[in-house]
């Protein structure tokens, strides 16, 4: 059974919808997704508002979510970077916590 086949192009399908339709377990639907997202014969876009899986209809769906990956990623990117920083000021820290003033 191929997910991608579950998917529609017109609206967005939930995990949990895919989950009751397929009879396959949550995270193996994920795990289905993100390797067929790595083909561009079987694209699949995803809301950043929780509203589930779809096929693209159009080049500007596609890019639309595009932009949106690339700000998500961006965002995590910087998260990252935070991160890093902190890091490195905890290990300046002897008790290797970070002290904050509150």
């Amino acid at each position: 059974m191929n997910v991608y086949d579950f998917i529609p192009r017109n609206r967005y399908i939930t995990r949990d919808e895919l989950v009751r339709i397929t009879g396959i377990s949550d995270r193996a639907i994920r795990r289905e997704i993100n390797e067929l997202r790595k083909h561009p014969e079987t694209v699949i876009i995803s809301s950043s508002h929780g509203k589930g899986y779809k096929k693209p209809e159009s080049v500007e769906e596609l890019e639309m979510s595009l932009n949106e990956s690339i700000s998500r990623s961006n965002d995590e990117h910087e998260k990252q970077r935070v991160f890093r920083q902190a890091i490195t000021l905890m290990r300046k820290e002897p008790s290797g916590q970070l002290l904050l003033d509150l």
